[in-house]
């Protein structure tokens, strides 16, 4: 009986930029030899560059870390909501889902830094009382809106790991 194994699947878009990025990272430190950040913010910081402007981020993390992303959510993304998750496996982390609009280039530009300093300000408020945060209901009080783009191709890039398990008995290594 073969084992289950995850497929490693490759998401290829033609405009390099995803319309929509679903991010739900792990809850941890990283582990390294300088100073380790979390995991929430640095994710946040690598992958949300993905999103095309006018693009639509979803972000599953714990309220209090939000703030911590604060230098990427507030100039990066706007029309930002967020929502605390309600079911009892959600509410035991305290999560959130985080929503937003990726900016453009030019609206990224016109921000100063008194507008910069407010949006932190808000995220905040809004994330400092866990209790407070509006529950993410079945009718949404708003929506996004996903531009419009050509599908996805999908591109299998692992390894062929039924047939390697096949093998294995035949391997000299193996056997020893």
């Amino acid at each position: 009986m073969k084992s289950s194994r995850a497929a490693s699947l490759t998401a290829t878009l033609p405009s390099s930029r995803s319309r929509l990025l679903y991010l739900n990272p792990p809850y941890d430190f990283e582990i390294g030899e300088g100073k380790n950040q979390r995991m929430e913010r640095l994710f946040l910081e690598h992958v949300g560059r993905w999103v095309r402007p006018g693009g639509v981020l979803v972000m599953v993390i714990p309220h209090d870390r939000v703030y911590d992303c604060r230098t990427i959510l507030t100039p990066q993304f706007k029309d930002k909501a967020i929502y605390r998750l309600t079911e009892p496996e959600a509410a035991a982390y305290k999560q959130v889902v985080v929503f937003g609009i990726r900016r453009t280039r030019q609206e990224r530009e016109r921000l100063n830094d008194h507008a910069v300093n407010q949006g932190h300000q808000k995220l905040n408020e809004v994330t400092r009382r866990y209790e407070q945060i509006p529950g993410l209901g079945d009718a949404p009080e708003r929506t996004y809106s996903v531009p419009p783009g050509p599908p996805a191709h999908l591109e299998y890039r692992g390894l062929p790991l039924d047939t390697i398990e096949d093998l294995l008995d035949s391997s000299p290594a193996w056997r020893a």
